[in-house]
């Protein structure tokens, strides 16, 4: 399993906008071979900065949803919010413990 993680800054204001196109595409994702689960997090120092997480069964089924057309659909919707480019990093688990929510 990999963790993509997403840092996009959005417009100034437009956090709420953004909350809402997401939760309305997220099915584009959910329906991709290999989705695992996804969650968007909103920074409390700095409100129009988020961070998305998505657990992908491979890496290729990351890079195939970038080359699906449901990505071009979920562009749309969603990067006209961004005020920078977003920062794509993917991670897998070295260690693990507690819990999480």
């Amino acid at each position: 399993m990999i963790l993509e993680m997403v840092v996009v800054q959005v417009r100034t204001g437009m956090g709420a906008d953004y909350e809402r196109a997401f939760y309305e595409s997220a099915h584009l994702i959910a329906a991709c071979q290999g989705y695992l689960g996804h969650r968007l997090l909103r920074c409390i120092e700095i409100p129009d900065k988020f961070v998305v997480l998505v657990h992908w069964q491979r890496l290729d089924d990351h890079v195939a949803f970038n080359q699906a057309p449901q990505y071009q659909l979920w562009k749309s919707r969603i990067h006209p919010f961004y005020a920078a480019p977003s920062v794509v990093e993917h991670f897998h688990t070295v260690a693990a413990g507690g819990t999480s929510s």
